[in-house]
């Protein structure tokens, strides 16, 4: 019988759509799955005790709160923390693959010693012992000298228990130079003090505002807690709250937002301004907010009036007149409107004037500490030690000039500098840095 090539194709997608009818698949992928769990280089978990601990995770900045089931002393099992203020039993797929960081086979597991030259990637492994006399060698032979100030730490986050074991490992030795990785929080705190005197983070109830307005938030990219951002985010489609993407680029944010503006890079504290002229020039403000909480509110309405009228606005920003007076109305006219800033992830610190700008925004609605506005947090005060003792060496170093210019000249009112660190113009350089949760 002469088979030709459209009875050969005939048969053979025939036999697969019959085999794949046929309960065989799926007996094939069951037993797979059972051979696979008893291979010999299959980790298989011990028989125990199963017992949960509660804690956070630090994957992200998010801080959501997390449940980690343990058999005996191995972690078998992350999972959202139920009722936790910021994701409340949920959790990413980062946060759930935090056991693969915890026990994958290439992590690295004991000190290790750069063996070539600075780039080459060539390191040995040394013992702890070696590692930690090497640190401790340096760091006495720069104290005998009266130094201190001569070791520098950096630091990838700001608050927690670790970095404040470092802040006081510092002051006992008597360095002033402790720095931390920046950020939007940075930007953001500082706005808080500048504009209101307070020393305080700063918080946005997302989930009761009625209107959002954000200048480059990835608000579904990673922006904040993810989980909690994508619960807001489903939270303001079924209610119908509209939100409103600031934008240069179509990013996946702006693509599901109700309304994406494209801007010219950069030019988003000049956008802000604009809305607030044409909120002003209307009487479309939040008045008896402004006579009571705001302080030199005519030269500055002074000068946005002047500076910052639609035209002149949309010659800087690209965004039409029109458009501007849109977003003017619609954010007065939401009982609960909320104006957020920090781009993509907001990761990285962000300009002052548009922080200002935008936070002016919120004021200018009187949305500050209100249910759906910008909340003031205080800073965490859970930990609570005894004051490090020091000796005369330690004073001594404590009162030279940190090596970033932060808290002095013409930076009175940062705490940190990171990005001077290397073109630092300071009377003495670092010899030795200490660097934990940071690259």
């Amino acid at each position: 019988m002469k088979i030709d090539r459209r009875c050969f194709l005939s048969l053979v997608i025939g036999g697969a759509a019959g085999t794949a009818l046929t309960p065989l698949p799926w007996k094939m992928t069951d037993d797979s799955s059972i051979w696979s769990q008893n291979w010999p280089w299959t980790p298989v978990i011990a028989k125990g005790e199963t017992f949960y601990e509660s804690s956070a995770c630090t994957l992200c900045p998010g801080g959501c709160g997390i449940t980690v089931r343990m058999i005996e002393d191995r972690t078998v099992k992350i999972e959202g923390q139920t009722g936790h203020p910021v994701n409340d039993g949920g959790v990413c797929v980062l946060g759930l693959s935090g056991l693969q960081l915890l026990y994958n086979p290439n992590r690295v597991t004991r000190p290790m010693k750069r063996t070539g030259s600075r780039g080459s990637g060539r390191w040995e492994p040394i013992s702890w012992d070696d590692a930690i006399g090497q640190v401790v060698s340096k760091l006495s032979e720069l104290r005998e000298n009266g130094q201190p100030q001569k070791v520098g730490c950096i630091s990838g986050n700001r608050y927690g228990t670790v970095p404040e074991l470092f802040k006081r490992l510092m002051t006992a030795y008597g360095s002033p130079n402790v720095m931390t990785v920046p950020s939007l929080q940075d930007s953001l705190q500082l706005t808080m003090k500048i504009m209101h005197g307070s020393d305080a983070m700063v918080g946005y109830d997302l989930e009761n505002a009625d209107f959002i307005l954000s200048f480059g938030s990835g608000l579904i990219e990673g922006w904040g807690s993810p989980v909690r951002m994508f619960k807001a985010n489903s939270g303001w489609k079924e209610s119908g709250i509209e939100t409103v993407q600031i934008e240069p680029r179509l990013s996946n944010t702006a693509a599901k937002s109700d309304q994406w503006i494209a801007i010219k890079p950069g030019t988003e504290a000049a956008l802000a301004m604009g809305i607030m002229h044409v909120m002003i020039n209307d009487g479309l403000y939040d008045s008896n907010f402004v006579e009571q909480h705001a302080g030199g509110f005519s030269g500055w309405k002074a000068l946005v009036m002047e500076d910052y009228t639609p035209d002149k606005v949309t010659a800087i920003t690209g965004v039409p007149a029109a458009m501007i007076q849109k977003l003017a109305k619609q954010f007065a006219g939401a009982a609960r409107p909320l104006a957020i800033c920090g781009r993509g992830q907001g990761d990285e610190p962000f300009a002052l004037n548009e922080t200002m700008a935008i936070h002016a925004l919120n004021a200018l609605v009187g949305n500050i500490n209100r249910p759906g506005g910008v909340v003031a947090v205080p800073k965490p005060d859970y930990i609570d030690w005894p004051d490090a003792e020091m000796d005369d060496v330690a004073e001594n170093g404590l009162t030279a000039q940190r090596i970033d210019g932060a808290g002095a000249g013409k930076y009175p009112l940062t705490s940190s500098l990171l990005n001077r660190l290397p073109d630092a113009e300071s009377a003495y350089s670092l010899e030795a840095l200490l660097v934990s949760n940071a690259n």
